[in-house]
C-alpha cells in the first residue's frame, strides 16, 4: 500500500489526525507495504475506534497484526453493508 493510499483510507474512516500520528512510524515500519487497502479499509469497518483516538504507534501495530492474523485465519466473521 501506497503511502497516499494509507492517508486516503484513514480520511475516509475519519482518522486524520490518528494518521498524522503515525504517519512516519508507518512509512519506517513498512507495517503496511505489503498489504492491500482492503485490509485497513476491513480493519477501520471492523474496530470501533473514536475520531480523533489517542493511539500510538505500538498500539497500531498491535491492533492491526492481530486482524491481520485473525483475517488470515478466516475466524472473523462476515459483515455486510
Amino acid at each position: 500500500m501506497t503511502e497516499r493510499e494509507m492517508e486516503e483510507i484513514f480520511k475516509l474512516y475519519g482518522h486524520s489526525l490518528m494518521y498524522k500520528r503515525l504517519k512516519n512510524k508507518l512509512l519506517l515500519s513498512n507495517l503496511l507495504d505489503n498489504e492491500s487497502g482492503e485490509l485497513l479499509e476491513s480493519f477501520f469497518s471492523s474496530y470501533d475506534f473514536r475520531q480523533d483516538t489517542a493511539m500510538n504507534y505500538e498500539e497500531f501495530e498491535f491492533h492491526i497484526r492481530v486482524f491481520k492474523l485473525l483475517e488470515e485465519q478466516e475466524v472473523l466473521p462476515e459483515v455486510y453493508y
